[in-house]
C-alpha cells in the first residue's frame, strides 16, 4: 500500500512539473510573439516612417522640379516676349527707315520736276553786239579807236538771257554789257523818259562818219520806239548794231 501511495505522489508530482513546465513554456512562446510581434511592429513602423520620408522627398523634389519648370517656362515666355517686341521694333525701324528712303527719293525725284517747271516758266531772249560795219569802213574811224574794234567784228557774240518782269530792250544790253564787262554810255531824255544809247566799248556816235552810231533790231527788224521803250518777249532775238550810214532811211 505504501509502495502504491508513493508511486500516485510521485506520478502526481511529476504530473505536476510537467504542468508547470507547460505553463512556463506557453508564458516563455508568448513573450517571444508578443516581442517578435513588437520589433514587427517597430519594424513596420520604421518602414512607415521610411517610406513616409521617402514620400515626402519625393514631393519636396518633385515640388523643386515643377518650380523650376516653371521658372524656366517664364524664362523663356520673358525671351519670346523680348524677341517678339525686339522683332517688332525691329520692323518698325526698318519700316520708318523704308518710310524715309522712300520719301527722300520721291523729293529727290521731286524736285528735278519742279525745276522743269520752273525753267518752262522762265523766259529768254537773245542779245548780240557787233560793229562788222566799221570793218568795211576803217579809213573813217577816228584815230585811237582801232584798238577797240574786234578782229571778227563781235563785240558780244549771241548772249541768253533770263527776262525779268517789265524789262525792256536797253535794261538786256545794260546787264549784258556789265556781266560782259563792256563799257557803255548814254544819256536820259526826260521829255521821252527815254535813254539814247552814245557808246558801246569805246565806239560812240560819228566815231565812223557824220552818219555813224548804234541802232538796234530785233527779229531783224527795226524798231520805230527807242530801245527803252520796247518790252522784252520771250525769244526776241535783240541786236545792237554800229553803223556807219544811216540805214533806218
Amino acid at each position: 500500500m505504501k509502495r502504491k501511495i508513493l508511486a500516485l505522489i510521485t506520478a502526481l508530482c511529476i504530473a505536476l512539473c510537467f504542468s508547470s513546465c507547460g505553463v512556463q513554456n506557453e508564458s516563455s512562446q508568448t513573450t517571444t510573439e508578443t516581442v517578435s510581434d513588437g520589433a514587427i511592429t517597430v519594424s513596420v513602423r520604421e518602414t512607415v516612417k521610411e517610406s513616409s520620408k521617402s514620400e515626402t522627398q519625393t514631393k519636396s523634389t518633385t515640388k523643386k522640379e515643377n518650380t523650376e519648370k516653371s521658372k524656366e517656362k517664364s524664362t523663356s515666355s520673358k525671351k519670346v516676349s523680348t524677341k517678339k517686341i525686339t522683332s517688332t521694333k525691329n520692323k518698325q525701324a526698318s519700316t520708318s527707315e523704308e518710310t524715309q528712303v522712300q520719301s527722300e527719293q520721291s523729293s529727290k525725284t521731286a524736285v528735278p520736276t519742279q525745276q522743269t517747271t520752273q525753267s518752262d516758266n522762265n523766259q529768254y531772249c537773245y542779245l548780240t553786239v557787233e560793229c562788222k560795219s566799221i570793218l568795211k569802213n576803217m579809213d573813217k574811224l577816228a584815230p585811237g579807236h582801232e584798238g577797240f574794234v574786234p578782229s571778227s567784228g563781235m563785240i558780244i557774240e549771241r548772249k541768253k538771257y533770263e527776262i525779268k518782269a517789265n524789262e525792256t530792250a536797253f535794261d538786256v544790253l545794260k546787264s549784258v554789257c556789265s556781266e560782259e564787262n563792256v563799257a557803255l554810255e548814254y544819256t536820259y531824255t526826260p521829255m521821252y523818259k527815254s535813254y539814247y544809247v552814245e557808246g558801246i566799248n569805246q565806239l560812240h556816235e560819228f566815231d565812223c562818219g557824220k552818219e555813224s552810231g548804234w541802232v538796234y533790231t530785233v527779229n531783224s527788224s527795226f524798231m520805230s520806239v527807242a530801245s527803252s521803250s520796247y518790252y522784252v518777249k520771250s525769244n526776241d532775238e535783240i541786236v545792237f548794231s554800229y553803223t556807219c550810214k544811216n540805214e533806218m532811211k
